[in-house]
């Protein structure tokens, strides 16, 4: 898990609710959308500056820089108490590296501690929550269908152009010969970022889901848009949901 990084903040912002290609973009390390995307409106950033806060025992850690909004998650206006704000960071930082405050272990969260800090992050104001390593995210609204055109599944038959994904399996470019525009409900399409595992080999990545496989997609994310999920953000910035 390690070995592999995520999409970038500018990806997740112009394509909030594909959720199941971030699985992919964790092996592909990070993408920028490229097509097929209409970006959402960001939440307007916190007006106090966000301070830094040593958690008992550490040295000096690094400002991790504002955070890009992915969902209204909750915070409040007056924010935690320091020794509330203490105990987060003092949690985190069992799974921060030095002083990059880069997540070196993040399968290696308990679900002991995920359930002590999802509370004290949701009592957080804006600007603290912006501090944090380790934040909480909700599921946005599944998108509407996205169908592509035949001009683009032509296109998308070139295996030097992009790399192929249908319902989450990697498959052949030559698979598409089997398929018609009407036969899927969601095209999405990323240009690989030159630390991409198979950037030598194609440009693009395009991800493809069949109508079935997209009805269950949306009734699952409609089902989970209101469960924590959790999410980490190293220096860079990148974030990578867990």
């Amino acid at each position: 898990m390690m070995t592999k990084t995520t999409s970038t903040a500018a990806a997740m912002l112009a394509r909030l609710a594909i959720v199941p290609v971030l699985a992919i973009a964790f092996i592909l390390f990070c993408t920028k959308t490229e097509a097929l995307q209409t970006p959402p409106a960001t939440k307007p950033a916190a007006k106090n500056k966000p301070t830094d806060t040593a958690a008992p025992g550490s040295k000096v850690r690094t400002k991790v820089p504002p955070r890009l909004r992915f969902s209204d998650y909750p915070y409040t206006k007056d924010g935690v108490s320091e020794e509330k704000l203490k105990e987060y960071m003092a949690i985190t930082a069992k799974y921060e590296e030095n002083a990059d405050r880069a997540i070196k272990h993040p399968d290696k969260i308990t679900e002991e501690d995920r359930e002590k800090l999802e509370p004290i992050f949701r009592q957080m104001s804006a600007s603290q929550q912006d501090q944090q390593t380790i934040t909480f995210y909700y599921l946005p609204p599944p998108p509407p269908p996205s169908r592509p055109t035949q001009k683009q599944l032509d296109k998308w038959k070139d295996p030097k152009y992009c790399g192929l994904w249908i319902d989450e399996k990697k498959a052949k470019n030559a698979d598409l010969e089997n398929y018609k525009p009407g036969d899927f409900s969601e095209a999405f399409v990323s240009r690989l970022t030159k630390y991409a595992i198979n950037r030598k080999n194609y440009p693009y990545q395009v991800n493809l889901m069949t109508n079935a496989f997209y009805e269950k997609y949306r009734a699952d994310a409609i089902a989970n848009m209101h469960k924590p999920k959790m999410a980490l953000r190293m220096l860079n910035p990148h974030y990578r949901k867990i």
